[in-house]
């Protein structure tokens, strides 16, 4: 079950990552955010895969990261399409969290995974098995019970359908990951996903500095939440790479079900790093969501 740890390593990842967000869009834009982390996050990624290849071809960290790509040509075009489906995604998500809770957000996610799931059987022809339908009620019940009512008041019809919107784009977007992944490589298509988010944000960057000019301003190259945006990307380095990984042998549904830690790990680190503490009602839902995925562990 190594695929299955390392795409909850990853969400872990990702959690950390979520809790950064809402600071950094307070002290500059998304896009020069977006930017600095997709180039910071190339470059490592580069970086790895320039000392994977003088790395002897049996060693098994190696085979993790270069997987045979039998028809890597047919598979580049779908596979943007599929990434630009799952920047459209984040985009909409850090967006909502300007007018939602940055909890609330991250839940309305999680209906991603369902989404994915659904699609996967509907689509794919996943089986579901017994357990896996139980993992899932015990796993989206949990995640039910770490909503805060109360934060609701503090959100917006326009938040929600963000987050919403930010979920039906992921969940899309993952049945692409599935099929384009194995065929690309594991960190190609990483590189390949990072690359496009670069190339996007470049091109915002200068319709932005284009207008701004005009307006006698100029864009901010090195916003005050440098460091913040660093540690994103190096999230963003260890989440890309341990999902698309997971996702590559993994069944999509149970990927799914993975996938529904995610507002576990945001909780737990908001509780560590910004000392927010948890109701007893948010620590039952915790408990839930984790006996639910180790349910889905379970083999016939």
């Amino acid at each position: 079950m190594l695929p299955a740890f390392l795409v909850l390593f990853g969400i872990l990842a990702y959690g950390l990552s979520n809790v950064c967000w809402k600071p950094i869009i307070a002290g500059c834009s998304m896009i020069t955010a977006l930017l600095i982390r997709s180039i910071f996050t190339i470059l490592v990624m580069a970086g790895i895969a320039i000392a994977c290849r003088f790395l002897p071809s049996g060693i098994l960290f190696k085979r993790m990261f270069f997987q045979h790509a039998a028809d890597w040509k047919q598979s580049v075009l779908p596979a943007v399409f599929s990434i630009l489906l799952s920047l459209l995604g984040l985009t909409l998500f850090i967006y909502s969290v300007n007018f939602t809770p940055v909890g609330i957000s991250g839940l309305l996610i999680c209906c991603s995974a369902l989404i994915s799931a659904f699609l996967a059987w509907l689509i794919r022809g996943e089986a579901v098995p017994v357990f896996q339908i139980i993992a899932f009620i015990l796993a989206i019940s949990g995640v039910l019970l770490l909503d805060d009512t109360h934060a609701y008041k503090e959100t917006s019809v326009k938040g929600l359908s963000l987050a919403l919107g930010g979920a039906v784009c992921w969940g899309f977007a993952n049945l692409g990951f599935k099929k384009y992944i194995p065929a690309l490589g594991t960190l190609p298509f990483s590189i390949l996903q990072e690359t496009i988010v670069t190339i996007v944000m470049l091109l915002l960057a200068a319709m932005k500095l284009h207008h701004n000019r005009e307006k006698q301003k100029q864009l901010q190259l090195m916003p005050k939440p440098f460091k913040l945006i660093l540690l994103v990307s190096f999230c963003t380095v260890v989440g890309v790479y341990c999902t698309n990984l997971g996702m590559s042998r993994l069944p999509v549904i149970f990927f799914s079900l993975l996938v529904l830690v995610q507002p576990v790990t945001t909780l737990a680190v908001a509780r560590l790093w910004l000392k927010e503490k948890l109701t007893f009602r948010q620590q039952i839902g915790c408990i839930l969501v984790i006996t639910g995925v180790f349910t889905g562990m379970i083999q016939p």
